[in-house]
């Protein structure tokens, strides 16, 4: 199976109501996931990841990231 960075990702964040800071989840995932969170993302996060590394919700998993290895 070839393994190709083919899926969009960003760092998700939150929005501290007070401050406006944003603050970094440890998620990164697909925009439409992000979405879905009622979170923001980062924009200048942008990366690509091979869609086999995205769990049911469109966030990356480290576990299918193991699972399914980049190959060169």
């Amino acid at each position: 199976m070839t393994v190709e960075n083919d899926t969009e990702v960003f760092h998700e964040v939150r929005v501290e109501p007070l401050t406006g800071e944003h603050i970094y989840t440890d998620r990164t995932g697909t925009r439409e996931a992000i979405h879905k969170s009622g979170r923001k993302l980062d924009p200048m996060s942008q990366a690509f990841c091979p869609r086999q590394w995205l769990d049911a919700d469109g966030f990356v998993s480290q576990e299918l990231a193991n699972q399914y290895p980049r190959t060169k």
